[in-house]
């Protein structure tokens, strides 16, 4: 894991610290995920697909994700690529 400090865009659902401010002119709590979290999440079945089409049409990775170990590698690249993708669309964000 990299030490690079990210800018997690803040929370993907804020809420007001305050009822009485629902107007927007409250700060925000984060009291969910961050917005790089939803970026994440929503970029998830795209890396999904991406990864299953790969390993349907190889069939050395078809064959290695059939262990244990293998799938579990399998899943990391999956969650490297959905975070990847929302760490590209905070840096596209940040311009």
């Amino acid at each position: 894991m990299s030490d690079v400090k990210r800018d997690y865009g803040g929370p993907a659902f804020p809420l007001s610290a305050h009822p009485s401010h629902w107007n927007g002119a409250a700060e925000c709590v984060n009291v969910g995920m961050s917005l790089r979290d939803y970026f994440a999440a929503t970029a998830l079945p795209s890396a999904i697909q991406q990864a299953t089409t790969l390993v349907a049409s190889d069939p050395i990775l078809s064959k290695a994700a059939d262990s244990d170990q293998g799938r579990a590698v399998l899943l990391r690249q999956i969650s490297m690529m959905a975070y990847s993708l929302a760490d590209a669309m905070l840096d596209e964000r940040a311009k």
